[in-house]
């Protein structure tokens, strides 16, 4: 896995996020330097989106057979 940010090298023990779209912990730190416990959900809510979208492409997907 990699980092969405910065492309770094990534596992489930050393990034934030979820599975759509994790970050490294470098890049977390800066994120939160600049705007606090806010980046955390930024984060969160991307993933979250991003997830939602792949599911609904595959539904999509699924119906144009």
């Amino acid at each position: 896995m990699k980092c969405e940010i910065c492309g770094r090298r990534i596992n489930w023990d050393n990034s934030y996020g979820r599975s759509d779209f994790l970050i490294c912990h470098p890049c977390f730190e800066h994120l939160y330097k600049e705007y606090g416990w806010t980046a955390f959900h930024v984060v969160l809510e991307i993933g979250r989106m991003k997830e939602e979208n792949r599911n609904e492409t595959l539904c999509n997907t699924e119906k144009g057979r």
